[in-house]
């Protein structure tokens, strides 16, 4: 079968440019509104590589694009049909960002561990080893069928008229600031060395389909609810294994050469700073910043792209929990004036009585951190670059 991550000039959609190997750059697509920029900064995921396609409507204009892939429109009115959309993802979506918006500064991790250490930036390759049952191993899993490391072809095309910048941001081309080779993964094997299956697959070799069973949080049981508690309690302790973040800007890395060096995050605020690293404004190598792109928010791929967030964030919990078939519950709010029903000690917490707005002190999210950790590498990251454009 064909590989499911590979770089794939997209000449059979006609209003498609390209898709990057890692599914994340810059995208070029036309509708009749105008050219539109895409980009997305996930991590070396073969997932994000299959070409899951949507459908589009922007003044009757039918885009396809892969859904892994945020489209920033420039049309004349925003498509006011996402409202209606709106109530088939509320659930899972609203439910999850209500968390994420208590330490979003504004993917993503986007910065695998594996590939952080001096070799792989050195050589430009981000295709870990994974070892075969005889005790060898193999980049990507190769011996075993899993993968093959692949040099990364991006696409030279030029951006849309909304981004005037070339070269600038490491965001642009990803992720060939970092790495030239990453893996890709065969069939439905997954992961940054194709150690994992695509969501929707399980077994040995990826082959049998998953169905999970997303139930409103008001259906589930105690131990049910106490245990998806947990493991988001959990998350915001626990360091990830899996990712790490930049405390380097890459503005220095452009100008003096300078080593790009990373940081430990906890796997709650790894997914805080991936949302963040997304959407950031760009920071320009004179100083200031252009802050007219967001590569997550306000265009038609709002929807697909936070599914695809929150599938990651349901597979981190999964570890956590020990069980390949959590799935998320959603919260449906669709008729809600405020959050009341879910916004008690409970669930999330209720608010103090006192007029602050504070978190009642029997939720446990009122023992978080509420993102200090992860606004303080926000900040050195932006004030070291400050700094050094000054």
């Amino acid at each position: 079968m064909r590989p499911h991550c590979k770089t794939i000039t997209l000449t059979r959609l006609s209003h498609v440019r390209h898709v990057s190997p890692w599914g994340i750059p810059l995208l070029s697509v036309k509708t009749n509104c105008q050219t539109v920029l895409t980009s997305l900064a996930f991590p070396a995921h073969c997932l994000f590589c299959s070409l899951n396609q949507l459908t589009l409507s922007c003044d009757r204009a039918l885009v396809k694009f892969a859904s892994s892939h945020s489209v920033r429109t420039k049309c004349g009115q925003k498509n006011h049909q996402s409202g209606k959309i709106f109530g088939i993802y509320s659930g899972i979506i609203m439910f999850l960002v209500v968390f994420f918006q208590l330490s979003f500064v504004v993917c993503y991790g986007q910065f695998p561990r594996a590939c952080t250490d001096d070799l792989s930036l050195s050589t430009g390759r981000c295709c870990p080893l994974w070892p075969a049952a005889d005790g060898t191993a193999s980049p990507c899993g190769e011996a075993l069928g899993r993968g093959t490391c692949r040099q990364i072809q991006p696409d030279d095309s030029p951006h849309s008229p909304s981004y005037p910048y070339v070269g600038v941001d490491d965001r642009e081309r990803w992720p060939t600031v970092y790495w030239n080779w990453t893996c890709e993964c065969r069939d439905n094997f997954y992961g940054i060395e194709c150690s994992e299956c695509k969501h929707g697959y399980t077994g040995q070799n990826c082959t049998e389909r998953k169905v999970l069973i997303r139930r409103n949080i008001f259906d589930l049981s105690w131990w049910e609810r106490t245990r998806f508690l947990r493991a988001l309690d959990e998350s915001k302790a626990t360091v990830s294994e899996r990712w790490v973040i930049p405390v380097t800007p890459y503005v220095n890395v452009l100008t003096n050469g300078s080593k790009p060096e990373f940081a430990n995050v906890t796997t709650y605020d790894a997914l805080v700073w991936m949302h963040y690293y997304v959407v950031r404004d760009v920071l320009l190598p004179e100083g200031g910043v252009f802050p007219s792109v967001d590569f997550a928010h306000e265009g038609p791929a709002f929807l697909p792209w936070h599914r695809l967030y929150l599938l990651l964030l349901e597979r981190e919990l999964a570890k956590i929990i020990g069980d390949e078939n959590f799935a998320l519950p959603y919260w449906d709010w669709r008729d809600l004036a405020d959050c009341g029903d879910i916004c008690t000690d409970d669930f999330f917490g209720a608010s103090m009585q006192d007029g602050t707005g504070r978190l009642s002190r029997g939720s446990f999210l009122s023992d978080w951190k509420v993102g200090l950790f992860i606004c303080l590498f926000v900040c050195l990251y932006v004030c070291l670059f400050a700094f050094t454009t000054k």
